[in-house]
């Protein structure tokens, strides 16, 4: 009888996941609420909570810019444009226009 020689196979290591612990308060009333929906629907709290957090997220996500807004009336010193026309403004002197 022959037998098959066995390669031994690496395992990929998967990547560590990060939790985060966020503590919630909520009423009594909204927490009754909470526990009687995880009753009929077979769930722990804490997973309908995930699963409230994803939905609205996913709904929501969309709403949030990826950078911050610029104020409009924020100072603008070191501008490019104004450096290259020498319109910077100096430490000790102010920018004189003509008009």
């Amino acid at each position: 009888m022959v037998t098959k020689k066995r390669t031994s196979v690496k395992k990929v290591k998967r990547k560590k996941i990060k939790f985060r612990k966020v503590a919630l308060k909520i009423t009594s009333g909204q927490k009754k609420k909470i526990d009687r929906f995880c009753f009929f629907h077979h769930t722990t709290m804490n997973r309908f909570v995930k699963k409230a957090i994803k939905e609205y997220i996913e709904v929501h996500g969309a709403d949030i810019p990826d950078e911050e807004p610029v104020v409009k009336n924020q100072l603008k010193l070191f501008d490019p444009d104004d450096f290259k026309s020498g319109r910077q403004m100096d430490l000790f002197e102010m920018i004189v226009q003509s008009p």
